[in-house]
């Protein structure tokens, strides 16, 4: 996966803040590869509008159980692909990138650690559907 990760700072430098933005597992690697390839399609095509700041990334890594992703510049069509991504990991497992839904780690749900995962990995790693 490390590979994978630092193959995109290669291709993409100038979306990146530095070369430690990406703290993702395998499962959600292809929504990120897909994310900063379409952002560089779009902005490489609309070279148009020079109000629009190009796109930096800041960081892309799990929080509590979703893809957080800080980014800066854009415009409006930017900001679609990176809502459509937070939704695509809200159900696709991190660790293996099958179809999942929302685990916590513990049975009080507030005080507990949230991942998004298959079933095979929610028992495996011990996790507790939240939804009855």
């Amino acid at each position: 996966m490390k590979d994978k990760i630092d193959n995109l700072y290669q291709l993409y430098p100038y979306l990146f803040y530095n070369d430690s933005v990406i703290n993702i597992s395998d499962g959600w690697k292809i929504i990120v590869k897909d994310l900063i390839a379409a952002i560089d399609a779009i902005e490489s095509l609309d070279t148009k509008n020079p109000d629009i700041k190009p796109t930096i990334f800041h960081k892309i890594e799990t929080k509590q159980g979703w893809l957080n992703i800080e980014y800066q510049g854009g415009d409006e069509l930017i900001g679609e692909i990176v809502r459509y991504s937070t939704v695509l990991s809200f159900k696709t497992c991190e660790l293996c990138g099958k179809m999942g839904t929302l685990y916590c780690s513990d049975k009080y749900m507030h005080w507990s650690d949230k991942k998004t995962l298959c079933l095979s990995h929610a028992i495996k790693l011990y996790y507790y559907s939240m939804t009855k």
